[in-house]
């Protein structure tokens, strides 16, 4: 590993060939600590497109998922205060909540270990994307309905907002105030944060906000957002403020950050990367410890490098432009030749080509479906909507390129037998097969219909042309979606509208029930009417 006294001062140079080619106009804010110290600023692009205002270091920036790591922080100093225990089970709190949720418990919720199904995806199920605007206790209030949940709590690993939503309503009433009022009060002031915030609303004048822009095929639009959130994505933060924030990664004064950082253990044993609130995950022989945030028109990251002692931030207001990405290329170039070899494997090819050409993998007992594509000649994997570049342990064994992620490796040596498999992070292996070789789940056209879900209070109507199937959500906001049959039986609906792409899958499970899956919502049932 590079000698931390060695290390190179990034250029102007450096920092601009790690970024994207992307739409004139937003930009991003990058620094590099070097044992606490700033070695080095870079701003670039327009922090208002509209008015021609540059990026700085005080621009804010909606941080989004960063904000998990200060709910949690805080959490943790009220259990340390006899306040709450992370043993407490979430319906000690919360009497409102019912079912398998109120079981789970306050650790496996700061986790992503509980299965809490995501209030973000079950209000798109219900119609309601993240344009619409739901208040705190709306969301709270879809959580409650919830009956079950994604997986036995503490079983497994999967992302969910829901988790810290709840924490933060958990959170608030042991602190006896506001929850980002605590935060301000007990971190942020001490610290000097004076631009760091969470705002549940998206209505408040903020000075130096960036707006957020989306970019699609080379042309820029405003992100929209509109949708209340708390402690799983509500603070707005600046690149000199979370340099502050940087130096209590490293210095750890109240030792929270050692134990937040302890990926949580599964009930069957084993490890994932994910502790309370913070990845902590190897990257090219080092560890890390860090966060990344994703909303319509504006992601972030910081991440520390400790063995090098050496922390990345980079905050964007362009969807296209990812600062995970930018972050890992940039420290390629700060640690160059003292970095672990990168994967330079590639996937069996011929193997390759005839599972894209078999057509989507499919598992009816955990209702995934992962496809094979070839895009510019590079293998991809299709997984709920979104498409993710490969690294290749061996011809057959890869890896998605995207990070730490409920997947740990997938394995195509059954192709030619019609199926693959993949590992899970909990240590499961499921086997998907090839979609086209599954006998009919339901009858022809048994998805046709009206169908009500008790959990979202929310109908799907279904009906079927021509064209395929049409669905449409008149609970919210009636989005109308078509969908071409598919083999055995199911259909999936996709939206590339938020800041991320979704896929959900509809698969009759009985005469009059079938179930919606999603990326962090499984087995969501819903009943026929009539």
């Amino acid at each position: 590993m590079k000698d931390a006294e060695t290390l190179k001062r990034p250029s102007e140079e450096d920092f601009r060939a790690c970024l994207p080619e992307t739409a004139e106009g937003p930009g991003c804010a990058m620094a590099v600590l070097h044992k606490g110290e700033v070695a080095a600023e870079f701003c670039t692009g327009m922090a208002s497109v509209e008015h021609g205002v540059p990026i700085t270091p005080d621009t804010v920036f909606r941080i989004a998922s960063v904000t998990k790591q200060f709910l949690c922080a805080a959490v943790m100093t009220l259990a340390d205060a006899g306040k709450l225990s992370l043993d407490d089970r979430l319906g000690q709190h919360l009497p409102e909540l019912q079912g398998t949720p109120a079981t789970v418990t306050i650790a496996q919720a700061m986790s992503n270990t509980s299965g809490i199904r995501d209030h973000l995806e079950l209000w798109y199920i219900a119609g309601g994307g993240l344009p619409v605007p739901h208040r705190l206790r709306d969301s709270v209030a879809m959580c409650a309905r919830q009956t079950e949940t994604n997986f036995p709590p503490g079983s497994s690993y999967l992302y969910s907002n829901a988790n810290f939503l709840l924490l933060s309503r958990i959170a608030e009433q042991a602190a006896g105030e506001r929850i980002e009022d605590y935060i301000e009060r007990r971190f942020f002031t001490p610290l000097g944060m004076t631009s760091t915030k969470l705002r549940p609303g998206h209505h408040d004048v903020i000075p130096h906000l960036a707006a957020g822009y989306v970019e699609k095929d080379g042309k820029i639009s405003r992100g929209q957002i509109t949708t209340e959130l708390w402690g799983e994505g509500s603070a707005h933060s600046t690149l000199n403020d979370l340099v502050k924030w940087a130096r209590y990664y490293r210095e750890d004064p109240d030792g929270l950050i050692a134990r937040m950082r302890v990926p949580a253990a599964f009930s069957g044993g084993g490890a994932g990367y994910y502790g309370f609130g913070l990845f902590a995950e190897p990257w090219r022989g080092m560890s890390s410890v860090g966060h990344t945030g994703l909303w319509p028109g504006y992601q972030a990251e910081i991440v520390w490098f400790d063995d090098p002692d050496v922390t990345l931030v980079c905050l964007s207001n362009l969807s296209t432009l990812v600062p995970r990405l930018v972050n890992r290329k940039l420290a390629e170039r700060l640690f160059d030749g003292t970095l672990a070899p990168a994967p330079e494997g590639s996937p069996d090819m011929d193997l390759w080509a005839e599972g894209a050409a078999q057509g989507p993998y499919f598992s009816p007992e955990t209702l995934t479906m992962v496809g094979l594509c070839i895009e510019d000649g590079t293998p991809k994997l299709e997984i709920h909507g979104g498409k993710v570049e490969v690294l290749a342990e061996s011809p057959t064994r890869l890896t998605p390129a995207a990070g730490a992620a409920e997947t740990a490796w997938f394995d195509i040596a059954g192709i030619p037998e019609g199926y693959i498999e993949m590992q899970r992070r909990n240590g499961e292996v499921v086997r998907l097969q090839a979609l086209d070789t599954l006998p009919p789940l339901g009858e022809e056209g048994a998805l046709a219909g009206s169908w009500w879900c008790g959990e979202t209070a929310s109908r799907l109507i279904v009906t079927r042309d021509a064209d395929g199937y049409r669905v449409r959500t008149p609970q919210y906001w009636a989005h109308a979606w078509v969908s071409p049959p598919l083999p055995a039986g199911i259909m999936a609906i996709e939206d590339f509208t938020g800041p991320w792409p979704r896929r959900f899958l509809l698969v009759p499970t009985g005469p009059d029930e079938m179930a919606v899956a999603g990326p962090r919502v499984t087995r969501l049932r819903f009943k026929r009417e009539g």
